[in-house]
C-alpha cells in the first residue's frame, strides 16, 4: 500500500449533532455525534462502510483544540470494527485546521 493511498471517499452527507456540555474562561466543551457512508476505492473497492462516530472536544479561547472520538465502523457485509482516535486542531482566519 502507497503511503497516503486514499482508500474511501464518502457519497453524500455527514449528519450529525453538537451540544455544549460546558463554557469556561478556558474555553467551550462539546460533544458531538457524526454519522457517514462511504465508498471504497483503490485497493479497499467494494468495501462500503457505515461510521458512527462519538467525540469529546475543548476549543480555547486562543490556541490549540483538542479531541477525542470513538466509532463504530460497519461494513455492508456485516463486519464491524471500532476506532479510537485523538484530534488537534487550530483555528486559523477563522477555520480550523486538522
Amino acid at each position: 500500500m502507497v503511503l497516503g493511498e486514499k482508500l474511501w471517499e464518502g457519497k453524500g452527507k455527514s449528519t450529525g449533532t453538537d451540544f455544549i456540555k460546558s463554557i469556561t474562561t478556558e474555553g467551550v466543551i462539546s460533544v458531538y455525534t457524526w454519522r457517514a457512508e462511504v465508498k471504497g476505492m483503490g485497493r479497499a473497492k467494494g468495501v462500503d462502510l457505515t461510521i458512527n462516530v462519538t467525540g469529546k472536544s475543548k476549543n480555547p479561547v486562543k490556541g490549540i483544540a483538542k479531541a477525542k472520538t470513538q466509532a463504530v465502523i460497519r461494513t455492508m457485509g456485516g463486519d464491524m470494527g471500532v476506532l479510537k482516535g485523538c484530534n488537534l486542531m487550530k483555528m486559523v482566519g477563522g477555520n480550523q485546521q486538522v
